[in-house]
């Protein structure tokens, strides 16, 4: 839930303020957030008025010479002139996103020899989906800007909304998760003002109650870019004010959903329809509500964050994922026993996800100093749930935290190997065996990267073979390409 600011008499504008004019329909490319919005639509002019459709006959007047004799002239029935249709409403033009200059080159730079000349690099003309679903991610950015770039000869559709703003959050997800976060902010700023007229359906049918018509941009897509614009025109408070936009929206909506739920009663599967929609949308809110405390921080406003966080109340519809993010939110805030109290269900709560919930546990024993404690319970989850990566990593951060770095061993075991077998005093080992899984993540190969350089004086060579070890694995939908920053290189 988000809880809406109080703002004083002489602060910035107020968030909730009412959208552009209602009603108005743009056919050109969204204009720039420093330019005022035209809602003129050319080639319009006023309705005619209904008393000059309907033009009274002449009739004759009396004659002066007999008075008593006065000639009719038989009425005809007036015709009526149809009424003039609305215009049809005018295709919306995304063709601005076609401009190559919006898309920047990835540099070469960042990404270790041994994935650069690796056999598993992908074709040129492999198809997006393909790239998607084999982790190709450097790949797939470039290939969706191909796209779009060459929509200006005629192979994408500039009045397909769903295939240019898919493509356009491709784009910046793919550079996201290639910690290329600087291009990705950078190239976001082309959409310009989201909350304008432009991305918005003529208001009818499609109104969402306010005279202003359905959003053409997907809501993934609005999210992801609020934090991404923040950080490309550098204000943090632009970030903070999307997200209370967007939540206006959100109860907007559920207002609504509520009011036509009231009127499908009698219609079940109507219903159930319209119960999934709000469920949709409450989740959607409580998601913007931790965005908020997020963008706070990131502002370095944790006062704020903190304030802001103690009025979020977590419901008996929240999950334990919600949860888990409120934590390390308050973990970043620096009150670790409030992140703590976050973890604790309530009276009578079923709690769902308990081995994500005991990993969030033992990392505020991590972010609270007690490292003796953490392993104890990262040990207790390696019994508990000895498929997840996640601890196994962060034991070996504890076991690094408390002294126990070991050489390398003869062979390093897999960490699916039993838990007796494991040497809990070997950290490196541990990382080690991760790394024989294909689906490493950053935290892993910089994690290990760093006991290279604590073990031994050769750490980059060591950090070139990790590079060619990880760079052997087979692709994967969660991620191929590593960067050289993955490695500490």
């Amino acid at each position: 839930m988000i809880t809406i600011c109080r703002h004083e008499r002489n602060s910035s504008p107020d968030l909730f303020s009412p959208l552009s004019s209602q009603g108005s329909i743009l056919v050109s490319p969204p204009p720039s957030l420093n330019t005022p919005v035209n809602t003129t639509l050319p080639g319009t002019s006023p309705r005619p008025s209904s008393a000059s459709q309907f033009i009274s006959p002449d009739l004759a007047s009396p004659s002066h010479a007999s008075a008593t004799q006065i000639t009719t002239t038989a009425i005809s029935p007036v015709r009526r002139s149809p009424a003039p249709r609305s215009p049809a409403p005018p295709q919306k033009d995304f063709s601005f996103l076609f401009n190559p200059t919006i898309y920047h080159a990835l540099p070469a730079t960042s990404i270790p020899a041994a994935f650069q000349h690796s056999p598993n690099q992908p074709a040129p003309n492999t198809p997006l989906p393909t790239l998607l679903a084999h982790g190709h991610f450097r790949a797939a950015a470039t290939a969706a800007a191909g796209t779009l770039t060459s929509g200006a000869s005629g192979v994408l559709d500039p009045h397909d909304g769903e295939a240019v703003f898919a493509l356009f959050q491709t784009r910046l997800s793919c550079l996201l998760l290639l910690q290329l976060t600087a291009l990705a902010a950078a190239e976001s700023k082309a959409l310009g003002d989201l909350t304008s007229d432009f991305y918005r359906e003529r208001a009818g049918e499609e109104s969402d109650g306010e005279g202003t018509g359905k959003h053409v941009v997907p809501w993934g897509l609005r999210v992801l870019c609020v934090r991404l614009q923040a950080l490309g025109f550098g204000d943090a408070r632009r970030g903070v004010m999307g997200y209370y936009e967007l939540g206006r929206e959100a109860r907007r909506e559920l207002g609504r959903l509520v009011r036509v739920r009231r009127e499908v009663e009698d219609r079940e599967e109507r219903m159930r329809q319209v119960d999934e929609e709000i469920r949709m949308w409450k989740d959607r809110l409580r998601d913007l509500g931790v965005r908020v405390a997020d963008a706070l921080v990131e502002m370095g406003d944790l006062e704020g964050a903190g304030r802001y966080l103690a009025g979020q109340q977590i419901g008996e519809e929240a999950d334990g994922m919600l949860r888990m993010r409120m934590a390390l939110v308050w973990l970043r805030v620096g009150d670790v026993t409030t992140a703590r109290r976050c973890l604790e269900p309530s009276d009578g709560e079923v709690q769902a996800g308990e081995g994500e919930l005991g990993i969030m546990r033992a990392l505020v024993k991590v972010a609270d100093g007690d490292f003796n404690g953490a392993l104890t319970e990262w040990q207790k989850l390696r019994e508990e749930i000895p498929e997840n990566e996640m601890v196994y990593q962060n034991l070996a951060v504890c076991l690094l935290y408390t002294g126990r770095i070991s050489e390398v061993r003869p062979q390093a075991r897999h960490f699916h190997d039993p838990p007796s077998t494991l040497n809990t005093s070997q950290a490196r080992s541990l990382l080690e065996a991760l790394i024989d899984k294909p689906a490493s993540f950053h935290a892993l190969t910089f994690n290990l990267a760093t006991i290279y350089e604590l073990c031994t004086e050769h750490s980059r060579d060591r950090k070139l073979e990790l590079a060619d070890r990880v760079a052997a694995h087979d692709p994967t939908e969660l991620g191929w390409e590593k960067g050289v920053a993955d490695f500490k290189l």
